[in-house]
C-alpha cells in the first residue's frame, strides 16, 4: 500500500513538471522572437527564466543571439543571468552570442546590467565578447569603406516611389523619402541620429493628434456632462533621450534608426557591388520586423511599403545578383520571416 501511494505521488509530480517544461520552452521561443507579450505570459505561467534547453541555452541566450532587446530586458528583470555560459561545446555566454551576431545594442544591455557580463570571459574556443565585438566592428568598418567609395543609386527613390503608389492613391511616405537620404560625407552615426529625431517627432505628432481626437469624441458623446469630469488630456511631452542612450534602452524608434543607417550603408554598397561579391552576412536584418514600423502613424500602410523591399521576390530582384552563394539560402529564409511578419500587419483588419 505504501509503495502504491508513493507511485501515485510520483505520477502527480510528473504531471506537474510537464506544464512547467512547456512554459520554459514557450519562454525560450518567445525570447528568440522578441515577443514581449508572450515572454510575460510564459513567466506568469510559471516559466523558469534560467531553465535550459538541450544545448544548455537559457531564454537569455536565445534573446541575445536574436538581438531581441525588448525580450532581453524583461528576462533580466525577471532574474535572468547575463553571465551564464551555455552547456554546449562552445560554452558561449549571452554576450558572446550577441557580439558574434553584431547585435551591439544587445551587448550594451548585457554589459550594463546590474550583474553584467564579463567582456573578457573566454568561451571554449578562447573567444571573448570583446574580441567578437571587435571582429563585428571590423566587418562593419569594411562595409563603410565600400559604401564611402560609391554614390547612392540615383533612381532608387524614383523606383520605390513608383512601386509604392497604390492604384493611383497618394503615395505613402516611407523610408528615406520623408527623412532624407544620407548626405555625402554624413557618417552612419549622424544619419542614425537624424532618422531617430525625425521618427520621434513624427510619433509625437501622431500621439498628440490621437489624444485630440479622443477628447473630441469624448465631448461629442456628452461624457463630460454626464460624469462632471474634464475630457482626457494628452500626456505631457517627455524629454527625448540621445539616440545612443535610447538605443541602449531598446527604444523602438532608436533601434529602427540604427537599422536604417545600416541599411543605407548596405544599399550604397549593393548599388556598386560586382555580381556575387557581397556576403549575405552584410545584409542588415532587423532584430524584430516590427521595428521597421516604429514611429509610423499608419502601421498597415508602412508594412505594405516595407514589403517592397522585404518580400522575397522583390528582395531577390534587387539584391540577389550581388550576394555571394554561401549562406544565401539561410539569408533568404530570414528575409521570408520578415516578410511574413510584415504581411500579417499589412493585411490586419481594423
Amino acid at each position: 500500500m505504501a509503495r502504491h501511494k508513493r507511485r501515485r505521488r510520483s505520477r502527480s509530480r510528473s504531471r506537474t513538471r510537464s506544464p512547467r517544461r512547456a512554459a520554459d520552452e514557450a519562454l525560450r521561443v518567445a525570447a528568440g522572437l522578441d515577443d514581449g507579450a508572450a515572454v510575460a505570459s510564459a513567466l506568469a505561467a510559471g516559466a523558469r527564466v534560467r531553465a535550459r534547453d538541450g544545448a544548455g541555452w537559457t531564454a537569455v541566450h536565445h534573446a541575445a543571439a536574436a538581438g531581441a532587446d525588448a525580450a532581453l530586458g524583461l528576462l533580466l528583470a525577471a532574474g535572468g543571468s547575463a553571465r551564464s555560459a551555455a552547456r554546449d561545446a562552445a560554452a558561449d555566454g549571452p554576450a558572446h552570442l550577441a557580439a558574434r551576431a553584431g547585435h551591439m545594442t544587445t551587448l550594451a544591455v548585457l554589459l550594463a546590467w546590474r550583474r553584467p557580463a564579463d567582456p573578457d570571459a573566454a568561451n571554449a574556443r578562447g573567444e571573448t565578447p570583446a574580441s567578437l565585438a571587435e571582429a563585428a566592428f571590423a566587418r562593419a568598418d569594411e562595409a563603410d569603406r565600400v559604401a564611402d567609395r560609391v554614390a547612392l543609386e540615383d533612381d532608387w527613390e524614383a523606383r520605390l516611389r513608383a512601386a509604392a503608389s497604390d492604384d493611383g492613391e497618394q503615395e505613402y511616405e516611407w523610408g528615406a523619402r520623408w527623412w532624407g537620404e544620407a548626405a555625402e560625407g554624413e557618417s552612419e552615426d549622424a544619419y542614425a541620429a537624424r532618422v531617430y529625431t525625425t521618427l520621434e517627432a513624427r510619433a509625437a505628432r501622431a500621439r498628440a493628434g490621437a489624444a485630440g481626437a479622443t477628447a473630441a469624441q469624448w465631448r461629442a458623446a456628452g461624457a463630460g456632462a454626464r460624469r462632471g469630469a474634464p475630457p482626457p488630456q494628452a500626456p505631457p511631452p517627455q524629454p527625448t533621450p540621445d539616440w545612443r542612450e535610447a538605443a541602449a534602452q531598446a527604444r523602438p524608434t532608436a533601434l529602427r534608426a540604427v537599422h536604417e543607417a545600416a541599411w543605407a550603408a548596405f544599399a550604397r554598397a549593393a548599388a556598386a557591388a560586382p555580381p556575387g561579391s557581397l556576403p549575405p552576412s552584410s545584409v542588415p536584418i532587423p532584430s524584430s520586423p516590427l521595428l521597421l514600423l516604429a514611429g509610423e502613424p499608419d502601421p498597415r500602410r508602412a508594412a505594405r511599403a516595407a514589403l517592397l523591399t522585404w518580400h522575397p521576390d522583390k528582395f531577390g530582384q534587387a539584391f540577389g545578383s550581388v550576394l555571394a552563394p554561401s549562406g544565401k539560402d539561410a539569408l533568404l529564409a530570414r528575409v521570408g520571416a520578415v516578410a511574413r511578419a510584415l504581411t500579417e500587419v499589412a493585411t490586419r483588419r481594423g
